[in-house]
């Protein structure tokens, strides 16, 4: 038993958690008519979706990790090529938080942000004498990121916001491949990343019920993993051995729409995608003999939802709260 709970707590772990009380939190600001709109500049909707907590879910985040034979152009088809050694894909289910920040006079840009998906991914693959074999690996995969910028006004009526950022993140992977067979075991993947990006935003003149309530979104960036590596924690038999990858480009890419629902709250939907890939290990050895952990490349595609509460917002909270409970007094 006591062995099982252990694979639940890797597999599981701890959530973020915030984004559990983005529903009701969010029902709360609507039915609270002291937060009514108070009208906002065009300059002014675009301040207020960089500086707010963000509590978000990750409903369907795509994963599709390959091992081609072969070099890292070997195959670009993901489940529709043949020429891989190992594939696992399918859909994980998450949720995070985030944090922005941008000055109004410099537009001095800071984010930061936390999220955690799990859940269980089809593998399809072969063992290393050439058997082939398919079965479920359980995923559980977490990002931290931080990012430093500075906007940059490109239109004369404060609807185009340009801010170019340095990144910088880590990445983890826990695999537990072969779930429910003797021969289940667990691979780490973990790596730190950086790169330089640019994001975009349009506040437009259109409205959904009070003017400039709308912000759209799009970043793009390229860098660098950093120091990836691959550990083995458990294995049958045990190899508990770690083994360095080399370094490659990551890459990403989002887009999100942005609605000001209330003064004290917005709401969001997004997309991100994710590339990075890892350069062959060295050989090494361990208890299997020697062994090369082999090279692989790996696509996200995630989709977001959530609310994020301007920090103007929590004094309005407080105030609220304050005359609720005046109130029942």
């Amino acid at each position: 038993m006591t062995g099982s709970m252990e694979k639940i707590q890797r597999l599981y772990g701890l959530r973020p958690g915030l984004a559990l009380i983005a529903i009701p939190a969010g029902l709360f600001l609507l039915a609270t008519p002291a937060w009514a709109w108070q009208k906002q500049t065009p300059e002014d909707a675009l301040l207020s979706v960089n500086n707010n907590l963000g509590l978000f879910l990750v409903p369907d985040q795509n994963v599709n990790y390959v091992e081609p034979n072969g070099s890292l152009t070997a195959c670009t088809g993901g489940g529709s090529c043949a020429n891989y050694s190992d594939e696992e894909s399918g859909g994980l289910f998450g949720d995070g938080f985030s944090m922005d920040y941008m000055s109004r006079e410099m537009k001095l840009y800071a984010h930061l942000s936390y999220r955690l998906e799990t859940g269980h991914l089809g593998y399809n693959g072969q063992t290393q004498t050439g058997t082939p074999v398919q079965g479920t690996s359980g995923a559980r995969i977490g990002d931290w990121d931080f990012k430093l910028g500075k906007g940059f006004m490109l239109s004369k009526d404060q609807r185009v916001l340009l801010t170019p950022y340095l990144e910088f993140g880590t990445h983890f992977w826990q695999r537990d491949v072969g779930l429910g067979t003797a021969s289940q075991f667990g691979e780490d993947y973990q790596n730190d990343y950086w790169d330089a990006g640019t994001m975009i935003q349009y506040a437009p003149p259109l409205h959904v019920l009070h003017q400039n309530d709308l912000v759209f979104s799009g970043n793009a960036g390229m860098g660098e993993t950093l120091g990836p590596n691959i550990s083995v924690p458990s294995a049958n038999p045990p190899m508990p051995n770690a083994a360095a990858l080399g370094q490659e480009p990551i890459l990403h890419a989002g887009l999100e729409a942005d609605w000001h629902a209330m003064s004290a709250l917005w709401a969001f939907f997004g997309y991100e995608y994710t590339y990075f890939s890892y350069f062959p290990s060295s050989i090494y050895s361990n208890a299997a003999g020697a062994v090369e952990e082999p090279a692989s490349f790996t696509n996200y595609n995630a989709y977001k939802i959530g609310v994020k509460i301007p920090f103007s917002g929590f004094a309005l909270m407080a105030h609220e709260i304050a005359r609720i409970v005046d109130s029942k007094n």
